[in-house]
C-alpha cells in the first residue's frame, strides 16, 4: 500500500495519479524548506472511471506559512497567496483544476506519521472531502506516503492509498 507504481497496470483505476512534474517540484521544495516543515495544496481533478472515483493532482501551490522544524500552516495571507496563485495561472479556464488536498513534510528522517494538528489541519471543512488527498513525506529518507479521505457511514477516514506517477503523455 502507498507505493509508487510508476509502471502501473493500466487495467487498474489507482485512488490517486500525480503528475510526476509535481512529485519533483514538491519534494524540492520540501528539500528546500529544510530544516522547516513545508505546507502546501494540490490541484487536481475528482473523476471516475467504471464507477470508481480517483483524485488526478496536476498542479501545486503554496503561501506564507508559519514555520518551524516542527510546525507548518498557512497564515491568513498565504491562503490568499495561494488563491491568487491559482486564479492567475489558471485565468477563466472553466476546467482549471482545484484543490484536492494538501502536501506537508517532517523533515525528521524517520518514517513520517500524522501528528496531532496534522489531523486538525486535515479535517477543516476547507479539505474535509470525499476524494481529497494529504500526502506526508520526509525529504531526508526520501519518504512519500499518500492518504486519501474517504467517507464511510456519514463519517470521513483517512487511509493510506495506492498511487501512480504518470507523465502527461500517458494519460
Amino acid at each position: 500500500m502507498g507505493t509508487n507504481n510508476i509502471a502501473f497496470d493500466k487495467t487498474k483505476v489507482y485512488p490517486v495519479y500525480i503528475l510526476s512534474r509535481v512529485v519533483e517540484e514538491i519534494k524540492e521544495f520540501c528539500t528546500k524548506c529544510m530544516p522547516n516543515e513545508a505546507i502546501g495544496v494540490l490541484l487536481g481533478y475528482k473523476l471516475k472511471f467504471n464507477n470508481k472515483l480517483y483524485t488526478k493532482i496536476v498542479d501545486w501551490a503554496t503561501g506564507s506559512a508559519n514555520i518551524s522544524p516542527y510546525h507548518a500552516e498557512f497564515t491568513e495571507g498565504g491562503i490568499l497567496e495561494y488563491h491568487l496563485f491559482i486564479e492567475e495561472r489558471y485565468m477563466n479556464n472553466k476546467n482549471r483544476p482545484h484543490v484536492v488536498g494538501v502536501f506537508h513534510s517532517h523533515p525528521f528522517g524517520t518514517d513520517p506519521a500524522f501528528s496531532g494538528i496534522d489531523i486538525s489541519t486535515f479535517s477543516n471543512p476547507l479539505y474535509l472531502e470525499n476524494g481529497n488527498i494529504f500526502i506526508l513525506l520526509d525529504p531526508l529518507i526520501d519518504a512519500f506516503k499518500v492518504f486519501v479521505i474517504e467517507k464511510d457511514e456519514g463519517n470521513y477516514i483517512l487511509r493510506e492509498a495506492d498511487w501512480c506517477e504518470y507523465s502527461p503523455h500517458i494519460i
